[in-house]
């Protein structure tokens, strides 16, 4: 996997504290500062992001869901179709790793 060329930069300021804590916590991590903050800062706004998006419904869009889940159309010709097609067939998965 190739590593993307690290061009930006951030400056924070901080307590002495949680300075030392984090050189720690980077040191029993056998890992550099600057990489162990830039590892958890990624993680914590990639989840932040994560949560963001997955809980971004307004009410009606999450009512609108939840009526088609409770309530499903009926299915339609081509539907109907496909499944009676497919009815008695054996579906094989293959996964490649």
């Amino acid at each position: 996997m190739a590593t993307a060329l690290k061009s930006e930069r951030i400056e924070i300021r901080l307590p002495t504290a949680a300075k030392n804590e984090i050189e720690e916590a980077a040191l029993i991590q056998g890992k550099s500062v600057s990489s162990y903050v830039f590892e958890c800062a990624a993680l914590m706004a990639k989840e932040t992001i994560r949560e963001h998006r997955r809980s971004l419904v307004c009410n009606e869009q999450w009512d609108s869901l939840m009526e088609a889940l409770e309530n499903p159309p009926a299915p339609t010709p081509l539907m109907q179709e496909i499944i009676s097609l497919s009815m008695g067939t054996t579906w094989t998965i293959k996964i490649n790793k």
